[in-house]
């Protein structure tokens, strides 16, 4: 894309990324993204280290960024992108105003799975290809270590201690 841009007379410019500033290994890891990012793209990143506060002033209330570094904590485990995306006519979390914010509505009216599954994966297709407001890190795959001696049943990495009263120790 940006070897297409640059046919078209774009020649670059700083891009910024804010990032909360009180985690000294926050700012070394995404020093280390901008760097890659330069080196693969040719796009400048310029980190913004900003308060907590400020940060979540400028993502929620201003939407003063053009990437940002940022933490949403979802009411439960469904894991719904309305929050994200959709609210009400007039505002949402992220101040999105894209199409998908229609095609997400138009899935509330499925209760069946196979029928909310379809749709949703077509959204999602649609926010790939198209419109990508946020990179939803939220879908990496969570990972826990279990000893191979520990007979825990079914494993649920979100919900650890489930049925723990029932799990074994075998010994050496």
């Amino acid at each position: 894309l940006m070897k297409a841009a640059a046919k078209d007379g774009f020649r670059g410019g700083k891009i910024t990324l804010k990032y909360p500033a009180d985690d000294p290994h926050v700012a070394e890891a995404l020093d280390a993204l901008c760097k890659q990012v330069r080196a693969k793209t040719g796009v400048e990143l310029e980190l913004v280290g900003r308060t907590p506060y400020q940060l979540r002033e400028d993502v929620e209330q201003t939407h003063s960024y053009d990437l940002a570094y940022y933490h949403y904590d979802f009411p439960d485990e469904t894991y719904s992108l309305w929050p994200l995306l959709g609210s009400n006519d007039t505002d949402n979390y992220l101040g999105y105003r894209g199409k998908v914010r229609g095609r997400l509505e138009q899935c509330k009216g499925y209760r069946h799975f196979k029928d909310v599954q379809q749709r949703l994966r077509a959204v999602h297709q649609e926010l790939v290809k198209v419109e990508m407001p946020l990179i939803p890190l939220w879908q990496l795959d969570p990972l826990a270590a279990v000893d191979e001696r520990l007979q825990a049943g079914p494993f649920d990495p979100l919900l650890v201690f489930t049925d723990a009263e029932e799990w074994k120790l075998a010994m050496k």
